[in-house]
């Protein structure tokens, strides 16, 4: 679970298409509790292009949820094994940052995309 700013959403989708794939369900979620509540669900690649083409209204507050990983998915995506994952994982972590976001934030986005564990990706970011 991610919570995101409106202006972000679209490209944290798409973060999360690479990161996580394109199949993995979604539900992006807009003003809960509140009077203009909104859940939209589906894979993350249809979700992205929704959000990129402007059909989710862009406003409020949003929380995105991931469908859980498979147990060792994260490791078949890339390549392998465990230790390929998480240094798959410390890598995505550290472009994150580079990119101005805070480490806490990004590992939390990593982990949730990939299912990698999070206290682990923190600690060896």
């Amino acid at each position: 679970m991610l919570y995101e700013a409106p202006s972000r959403v679209p490209a944290t989708l798409a973060d999360l298409v690479v990161a996580a794939g394109g199949e993995r369900r979604a539900a992006i979620c807009r003003e809960l509790t509140k009077i203009h509540e909104e859940v939209v669900r589906g894979p993350l690649a249809e979700l992205a292009a929704n959000a990129a083409a402007g059909a989710i209204t862009l406003r409020g507050e949003f929380v995105i949820v991931l469908e859980a990983a498979a147990r060792g998915a994260a490791a078949k995506q890339v390549g392998g094994t465990e230790e390929t994952s998480m240094a798959d994982g410390r890598a995505e972590v550290a472009r994150l940052v580079a990119g101005g976001e805070r480490r806490s934030d990004a590992v939390r986005r990593v982990a949730a995309a990939t299912g990698l564990d999070r206290r682990e990706l923190y600690r060896l970011g």
